[in-house]
């Protein structure tokens, strides 16, 4: 596997090149603002996602040709997002949910997913504008991000070694900070 993994140390994991792949597909999306402060979407996608081959999990050790035994398998996701404005606070809050075919390590329609603003399994944010600093001529908002709050769609896979490699779409995930926009 060696020159196909870069270390990950947001996940304290690694990423793993995976190859080449192709895919095609078809993706259906709503959405519709309810009110002044609600706005709900949903997403259907349809395609192909990398999943660990069958043939090959039951070899038993996929490290050593992990990058080879990936192979594209036909899948859906299902989306649903939700966000809301607090009027008094400008406080938005976002909650979104995807839904992957099985035990799939890559999702369907990554640009499906960054069009509608959802990620995969449960995500929360939370964005907060704050006052103007008259020095500064910017808008600063302070930002709240948690990804996979149920830590969902983790797929092991059997190694040589005493541990298995778990392989995900999304990994579970806070992040926190501030967003300047000049």
């Amino acid at each position: 596997m060696a020159g196909n993994v870069m270390p990950n140390p947001a996940s304290g994991g690694m990423t793993l090149n995976a190859g080449s792949y192709q895919s095609s597909g078809f993706r259906a999306q709503y959405s519709r603002r309810l009110g002044g402060i609600l706005e709900a979407a949903v997403m259907y996608a349809s395609g192909e996602a990398l999943a660990v081959d069958p043939d090959a999990a039951g070899r038993g050790d996929l490290s050593s040709n992990l990058r080879q035994d990936l192979k594209p398998a036909r899948s859906r996701s299902i989306a649903g997002k939700v966000s809301a404005r607090v009027p008094r606070s400008k406080t938005e809050v976002v909650a979104s949910y995807e839904w992957l075919t099985g035990d799939r390590v890559t999702t369907v329609d990554p640009y499906g997913e960054v069009n509608l603003g959802v990620h995969p399994y449960l995500d929360l944010q939370v964005r907060q504008p704050l006052p103007n600093l008259a020095f500064l001529p910017a808008h600063i908002e302070a930002v709240a991000d948690f990804r996979n709050l149920l830590a969902q769609g983790y797929v092991p896979t059997p190694g040589a070694g005493e541990e298995s490699l778990f392989l995900a779409p999304a990994y579970r995930s806070f992040r926190g900070g501030f967003s300047v926009q000049f």
